[in-house]
């Protein structure tokens, strides 16, 4: 846990909060008397130890506990052996009893103090209040950057911690660090800070070139095993398990059409291409009340009709919508009189998950969050634990689809911007949930953090208690592209240990055993005969005989 602890009272004598701004790092809220009158408003800024209050209006606050003149404009106490400070600004002043007195456009910005660091250094800092934030990315050969900028009142310099783990390029340390539930965040100064993590390739289909006669073999026949269980009229008709459906589908269709199945790709080819009609109608929901679409004015949210897992509150969009980026992605890569028609519909989908920018329609990044590195699931977030997301694998999935239809779609901005989203999030994903470095939490003797919060970590799901889950909703769905997963053989290992203790038959063992193959192929290929009866609808078994069989051994690789 890291729920709130207050131990610094600034009492406004507010009856109302509302935010009044935001950008791509921050959010600012304006405080309000009982008549309505502006008192003042705090900005809350990610990756600053700062947190700033200006005034609107003459006031006096006696801020509790009691601060003491340190220096020139520098104020601090101590509290449970942390020293806290606080920076007057642009008029402001504290008396010997502590009360602040501000006047418009007075500040006062406190901080909590690095343990063993001096305060005077971060009260330079804190004397120019940061005032507005923004992201730049780019991708750079294996490699995609991250850079938060930081705009202060008065041009200034600023102290940036970025998130626990994460690789900095770069940056000016200016000492000290904060603990936080992700791990230790080093404190840096400057006015923008870059931070890195390696390049994950979008992919649409595995190498199968590799594969024995044999097991190709094999492959097709259980290709046409699976084909056949395959009814599109008898589909999910809700975003996400139609959504899955027609991933499932579409990756089928792609390795039937690689080993030369010509009457099976044919068929779910022509399936395909009736769905994905249906699906992005942009009048479907005249007349049907599913496989349809409409915009939500009141959330600025594209919605479909029949919402799933509280789609209808903004829930999991980048989850759903990745599956059906992706399907539209496949099945029109060389249909152009497809891809124009299903367009309108589709680039409003992407939009909705990945805006590049705040517009009169969509907010920026919807729920992609460039500071931590990875996406966030609740819509509203009704929690006092923050946000939180449980499949980090669907979400890399979101990030991989949406940069195979900005390829259809000739996008290269959109393109690049989801490579660099991909590439964070699977960086992410290893760091916080499957490869997470636990070693500062010794009471947390699990492998994986299957849920993370920004105010806890949880090896919980919201659906099931057994471990198998816990992995297993991190793989979901294992698609061409979930190499990224591997480079750490004994990890993988580690942490199929604590996941399959009842074995491969369990829910999820058919994405655990292709899991297994990113560290030793030749155990994978045994536990085939092993997987659940029920494949899970987001893939096929000869899909995931086909990923186990297209491993080369770790002589090879």
């Amino acid at each position: 846990m890291g729920g709130n602890n207050p131990q610094i009272q600034v009492p406004l004598g507010a009856q109302k909060m509302q935010v009044t701004a935001y950008d791509t790092l921050s959010v600012t809220s304006t405080y309000s008397d009982a008549s309505g009158t502006a008192l003042g408003s705090v900005i809350l800024v990610q990756g600053s130890p700062f947190v700033t209050y200006t005034a609107a209006t003459d006031q006096t606050i006696p801020v509790e506990p009691i601060f003491a003149q340190k220096s020139d404009g520098l104020f601090t106490t101590t509290v449970a052996g942390h020293e806290y400070g606080l920076v007057a600004g642009n008029g402001a002043g504290v008396d010997a009893g502590g009360k602040v007195t501000l006047k418009p456009g007075s500040t006062i910005t406190l901080f909590a103090t690095p343990d063993g660091q001096e305060s005077a250094s971060l009260a330079k800092l804190a004397a120019d209040p940061v005032v507005s934030t923004s992201v730049d990315h780019s991708v750079d050969g294996d490699t995609v950057k991250t850079t938060l900028n930081y705009v202060t009142e008065n041009g200034g310099d600023t102290a940036i911690a970025p998130m626990a783990g994460q690789s900095v390029d770069g940056g000016t340390k200016s000492g000290g660090s904060y603990a936080s539930i992700y791990g230790a965040m080093d404190l840096y100064s400057g006015s923008s800070l870059t931070t890195t993590a390696p390049l994950a390739e979008p992919s649409d289909q595995l190498d199968v070139s590799e594969m024995s006669d044999e097991d190709k073999q094999a492959v097709i026949a259980q290709i046409k095993t699976d084909a056949a269980s395959i009814d599109f009229a008898a589909s999910a008709t809700d975003t996400y398990f139609g959504g899955k459906m027609l991933y499932r589908a579409a990756n089928l269709m792609t390795l039937a059409e690689q080993l030369n199945v010509t009457d099976v790709a044919t068929t779910l080819r022509t399936g395909l291409t009736a769905e994905l009609k249906q699906w992005f109608n942009p009048k479907g929901c005249d007349t049907a009340a599913t496989k349809c679409f409409v915009y939500d004015d009141g959330i600025s949210s594209i919605i479909g009709l029949e919402a799933s897992f509280g789609s209808d509150e903004e829930n999991d969009h980048h989850f759903h919508y990745g599956y059906m980026l992706y399907a539209a992605a496949v099945v029109a890569e060389n249909d152009k009189a497809l891809a124009d028609e299903i367009a309108p519909v589709v680039d409003l989908l992407a939009a909705d998950i990945a805006s590049d920018q705040a517009t009169a329609d969509f907010p920026q990044y919807r729920n992609f969050d460039p500071y931590s590195g990875h996406a966030w699931a609740s819509g509203s977030s009704p929690f006092a634990d923050g946000n939180n997301q449980e499949s980090s694998s669907e979400s890399v999935n979101a990030w991989n689809g949406l940069a195979m239809w900005a390829k259809v779609r000739g996008n290269t901005d959109l393109y690049h911007q989801a490579v660099w989203m991909m590439s964070t999030e699977a960086n992410s994903a290893k760091l916080y949930w499957t490869n997470t470095d636990l070693s500062e939490f010794p009471e947390f003797t699990h492998k994986i953090a299957a849920l993370n919060w920004g105010g806890k970590r949880d090896y919980a799901t919201w659906f099931s208690p057994e471990p198998g889950a816990m992995l297993g909703i991190q793989l979901i769905p294992m698609g061409s592209y979930s190499t990224y997963l591997a480079g750490d053989a004994d990890r993988i290992k580690a942490n199929l240990a604590e996941a399959t203790a009842g074995g491969y038959g369990a829910q999820f063992g058919e994405y655990m055993a292709q899991y297994l193959a990113l560290a030793d192929p030749a155990a994978a290929r045994e536990q085939l005969a092993s997987l659940p009866a029920e494949i899970d609808n987001g893939t096929t078994k000869s899909y995931v005989m086909a990923f186990v069989f297209s491993r080369p051994s770790p002589a090879t690789s």
